[in-house]
C-alpha cells in the first residue's frame, strides 16, 4: 500500500476561537489519516485565556515555544515556560491564562481520539478570554493606548503576590462598586475558572453593599447567578 507523508502548513490552517485565543489543528483524521491523536498550535495574546475544559477520552501534552502563562489543572497551578513540556491527564479540567506581556505560542497533542468529533473536549466555563467588541475596536483605533493599558495591568500583576482567585474576587467587588455589568460577568467566569466557589463570589458582591446599595448589589447577584447557572448547564451538557 502506498504511503503518503502529510505536510501541513500551519499558516494555512483556519483558526478556531471558541475556546479563546487562536487554535489551529494540523494533525487530525479530517486532515490526514491520523487514527489515534490530534496535534495543533495555540496562540494566546496578552490577557487572553483558553477556557476551562476537560478531555474525557484523551491525555494532553503541551510544549511551549514562546511566552509564559498560567496553567490551571484542577486546583493546581503552574507557570508555563518556553522549552518546557507539560502533561494533562485524561478527565482533568484545565485552562491557560496568559497574564504576561508576550504572546504565548505552544504546541499541543491529544490522544487517544474521542469516539466522535464533538466529544473531544467538554467546556467547563465559556467565553473566558473572548475579547469584547469594544476592546477589539479600541485595538484597531489606537493599538498604542490598548498596549499601554495592558502594560499597566501586567505591571500591577507582577507587583501583586495575591493569587489569581483572590484577585478576581477583588475585581468583582470593584466592578460591583461602580456598576460595571460587563466586568462582573467576565470576572465571575474567570474567578470560577481559577477555583472560586459560588459562595465566595456572592460574598465578594455582598461586601460592596454599604458602598453600592441594595439595587446595584442585587443586580450584580442576578448577573453572577446567571453566569453560574450557564456554566452549570455547560457541565451537564444542556
Amino acid at each position: 500500500m502506498a504511503f503518503k507523508v502529510y505536510d501541513i502548513a500551519m499558516d494555512q490552517v483556519d483558526a478556531l476561537t471558541q475556546k479563546g485565543g487562536e487554535i489551529r489543528i494540523g494533525i487530525a483524521p479530517g486532515k490526514c489519516k491520523s487514527e489515534h491523536m490530534i496535534m495543533g498550535k495555540i496562540e494566546l495574546n496578552e490577557n487572553e485565556s483558553i477556557v476551562r475544559h476537560v478531555h474525557d477520552y484523551g491525555e494532553e501534552s503541551i510544549y511551549v515555544l514562546q511566552g509564559k502563562a498560567r496553567l490551571i489543572v484542577g486546583e493546581v497551578e503552574c507557570v508555563l515556560q518556553p522549552d518546557h513540556m507539560y502533561f494533562v491527564p485524561k478527565g482533568q479540567a484545565h485552562s491557560i491564562v496568559n497574564e504576561g506581556n508576550v504572546k504565548l505560542v505552544l504546541i499541543f497533542g491529544t490522544a487517544p481520539l474521542a469516539v466522535t468529533n464533538n466529544k473531544g473536549d467538554r467546556l467547563i466555563a465559556k467565553d473566558v478570554g473572548k475579547p469584547v467588541l469594544g476592546m477589539q475596536i479600541l485595538s484597531e483605533l489606537s493599538p498604542d493606548i490598548l498596549q499601554n493599558f495592558r502594560n499597566l495591568t501586567n505591571a500591577i500583576d507582577v507587583y501583586s503576590p495575591i493569587p489569581l482567585k483572590y484577585k478576581e474576587l477583588i475585581l468583582i467587588g470593584m466592578f460591583v462598586a461602580y456598576g460595571g455589568e460587563r466586568g462582573i460577568d467576565t470576572h465571575v467566569r474567570i474567578a470560577l475558572q481559577a477555583g472560586a466557589s459560588k459562595e465566595e463570589i456572592f460574598a465578594a458582591i455582598i461586601y460592596a453593599l454599604p458602598i453600592s446599595g441594595v439595587s446595584t448589589v442585587t443586580q450584580a447577584i442576578e448577573i453572577a447567578a446567571t453566569v453560574i447557572d450557564d456554566i452549570e448547564n455547560v457541565k451537564k451538557g444542556i
